[in-house]
């Protein structure tokens, strides 16, 4: 699958889905999708599909190991609702691998994620997928800042380099200037060098 946000979306308007039967074949079949918002497209996609088990006896199948670390926190406190209170999962941060390295590629993010229920057992193997492909597609972007240590918060510079007025409500800073560092480093975007600041 290959996605492209082309527009913002509005909620308030219906979305008109075109798909187009690019292939249709024994085994595989190709599709793009177009969501369009006032005659216009917002998303655009194109799906390959395959048959389940049309890859003949034998398979080439490959994963990486599961690192060596500690299992995720289960007291509630530490685990966090990336889509509000009713969201489809929870998630808890990892510290980064290699943070201190100036190089980013060599630095890795990790998040332990789960459902927030049971996924449907009627969906079988598929939802579990869909799932997977839901919660990894949730931290992407998050991922650059991480790495990059951008902290959304920052205080805006002038043209010639100095501090401009804070965007940063001051009660927002107070909160998070009460708060200890254990407690800050589970939040969301609260790297080592985000608490520092």
């Amino acid at each position: 699958m290959h996605c492209y946000f082309v527009l913002a979306g509005n909620a308030d308007i219906p979305v008109i889905y075109h798909v187009e039967r690019v292939r249709e074949g024994k085994s595989f079949a190709t599709r793009t999708v177009q969501a369009r918002q006032r005659g216009k497209p917002i998303f655009t996609t194109t799906m390959s599909f395959v048959r389940e088990n049309s890859g003949g006896r034998q398979r080439v199948e490959h994963a990486s190991e599961m690192p060596d670390m500690a299992g995720p926190m289960e007291e509630e406190q530490d685990l966090r609702s990336p889509q509000g209170s009713e969201g489809p999962f929870q998630s808890q941060r990892i510290d980064i691998l290699n943070y201190d390295s100036a190089r980013p590629h060599e630095k890795k993010t990790r998040q332990w994620v789960k459902a927030r229920g049971r996924i449907s057992p009627g969906g079988g193997h598929q939802a579990h997928l869909s799932a997977l492909a839901y919660m990894s597609d949730s931290y992407f972007i998050g991922t650059v800042a991480r790495v990059h240590r951008l902290w959304r918060y920052a205080a805006p510079r002038n043209a010639d380099g100095s501090k401009a007025t804070a965007t940063i409500d001051e009660e927002v800073v107070k909160k998070l200037r009460s708060m200890d560092d254990d407690t800050l480093a589970r939040m969301q975007g609260m790297d080592a060098d985000v608490i520092d600041e």
